[in-house]
């Protein structure tokens, strides 16, 4: 919860263009998969190497971004496929205890269905009590 409100905060006092000229320009996942893999020169077997080694240091956000970039450059790779859901379940498991939206849209991207949350035994809220 801290982390949302600090990011809105900052957002609502940075407006549109952030520290360091982000947001100045809208460049695509395909424009930045672009740069790794047609300017760079990093083939298919590099982002994985890169990839595993940001997920055993426990990079799993640079991870899902790389990947990001990467498929939109190689989206028929199975492996890069392999390695985003691999990611996306272990982001879900790191944001599951203490941010519900995060937890959410990587389940989404994991492909992950999440099972509805049982209805209250208790009575509803404001509803009174037998002995009221």
């Amino acid at each position: 919860m801290r982390e949302n409100l600090i990011n809105r905060l900052f957002e609502q006092n940075s407006g549109y263009w952030r520290n360091g000229l982000e947001g100045l320009e809208a460049l695509t996942q395909a424009d930045l998969g672009a740069a790794l893999v047609d300017y760079l020169g990093v083939n298919e077997a590099q982002i994985v190497r890169a990839v595993e080694r940001m997920t055993a240091e426990g990079r799993h956000a640079l991870a899902a971004q790389t990947l990001r970039w990467a498929q939109a450059r190689l989206p028929d790779s199975p492996r890069l496929a392999e390695l985003r859901r691999d990611v996306d379940l272990r982001l879900m498991e790191q944001y599951q205890a203490f941010n519900p939206f995060k937890f959410i849209v990587y389940a989404g991207e994991a492909g992950q269905t999440l099972p509805p949350v049982p209805a209250a035994t208790g009575p509803a809220i404001g509803t009174p009590r037998a002995n009221e």
